[in-house]
């Protein structure tokens, strides 16, 4: 069963435009099947495998100008070179939609699109499943926690794997094969450990001097293997906002992880029932409906900016969303019933930044929803409801 993925007609429309099309994002987050499900009439050429590289190599003219329709490039990565080619190319032909490249890691990919491509080329982001994605599918869940353990890549629900055992195997296989190429690593025992502290550090303000004392590597190094896992989409860093406000705002990123699933495996929790006693519970709720936002920015090329803010010792809201110059505050709880307390950081926000404020939600496991103070209480099965109006 295909899933449409949210992005597809803004590639789709964009293809029309632009001659060349790039979709980067974690590994297996669906990226080939995206591409070939929209694009089933291009060549495909993979850059994984050494046969198809060596065909290229042999003669990269004949390669990239033998083409009918279009082409699809998947792991461009592998061979950087082939950017230079297809430049000449488009630029002679000026034709919309005749490159469809794909690619996995972020800072290297960016490089050198930025280098051979700037102004060719129109960048997408696919990250694995959105909740909004798999509604009304059969792989559809009621339960955040389930959603929160299983994470959302393709794969585990088209072939009905044991997500633990499918993501153990993902951390083994893609994730140290990516950082070694991204970071010169010899010995990868202490990058794991760096992974295990991250996972238990989700919605923290990170502190590399700590990670870096608890590893027995320098400050450098760990802000080096932090950018690696950024790069291979494992975790990302947010913001915080202090724009116009005192010096007791907290001004160092938080941390989460792009998939719940990942870090939930990372953690040795298995499955919801494991979830409903840990300790990380409401951090990987929190982290669970951020990435939704982020989905959805990266499906709808919105533009928008995501934001944390922490009066230290008082007052913290867990998403700020930046959309025309105004922000919407939210907070996020786990909990399944409602306390007047959890508003107090949002109103609190709003008292201090009338110009800036345009809204504020409550998004938890709470069934009913209303409206308290002009705060929305809304269930995380109804995101949606929250991103029509950003």
């Amino acid at each position: 069963m295909f899933i449409k993925r949210e992005i597809s007609d803004n590639i789709i429309k964009t293809a029309r435009k632009m001659p060349v099309i790039t979709v980067t994002g974690p590994r297996q987050s669906g990226k080939t099947t995206l591409i070939k499900n929209i694009f089933p009439d291009y060549q495909y050429a993979n850059m994984e495998l050494p046969l198809t590289r060596e065909i290229f190599h042999n003669d990269p003219v004949s390669f990239l100008n033998n083409i009918k329709k279009g082409m699809i490039i998947d792991e461009f990565q592998n061979i950087p070179e082939i950017l230079s080619y297809i430049q000449v190319i488009v630029d002679e032909k000026q034709k919309p939609g005749k490159f469809i490249l794909t690619g996995s890691q972020n800072v290297l990919m960016l490089e050198r699109l930025s280098q051979s491509l700037a102004g060719r080329t129109a960048l997408f982001y696919l990250l694995p499943f959105s909740v909004n994605e798999l509604k009304g599918t059969k792989y559809e869940h009621h339960s955040s926690e389930k959603y929160v353990v299983n994470g959302f890549y393709p794969r585990i629900y088209k072939d009905k794997l044991n997500s633990f055992d499918w993501l153990t195997d993902y951390v083994n296989l893609y994730l140290e094969r990516d950082v070694r190429k991204i970071i010169n690593i010899r010995d990868i025992a202490p990058f794991n450990t760096l992974l295990k502290l991250c996972a238990g550090r989700i919605g923290q303000i990170i502190n590399f001097s700590s990670l870096a004392e608890i590893i027995g590597r320098d400050t450098k190094t760990i802000r080096a293997w932090i950018s690696a896992l950024e790069s291979s989409y494992i975790l990302f860093l947010m913001k915080p906002y202090f724009n116009n406000f005192n010096k007791r705002i907290t001004k160092s990123p938080k941390l989460y992880f792009y998939d719940t699933g990942l870090a939930c495996t990372i953690l040795g929790i298995r499955n919801p029932n494991e979830l409903e006693s840990h300790y990380q519970r409401g951090q990987l709720f929190e982290n669970f409906v951020i990435s939704e936002f982020l989905k959805f920015n990266f499906n709808n090329k919105k533009g928008l900016e995501f934001y944390f803010w922490n009066e230290q010792g008082n007052n913290e809201v867990d998403l700020l969303v930046e959309s025309s110059g105004k922000l919407s505050a939210i907070e996020i709880k786990s909990s399944y019933s409602y306390s007047s307390d959890f508003l107090k950081s949002i109103i609190k926000f709003k008292n201090i930044s009338q110009n800036i404020y345009s809204s504020g939600s409550l998004i938890s496991n709470i069934k009913d929803e209303f409206s308290v103070n002009g705060i929305d209480l809304v269930n995380w099965i109804n995101l949606s409801s929250i991103f029509k109006k950003l």
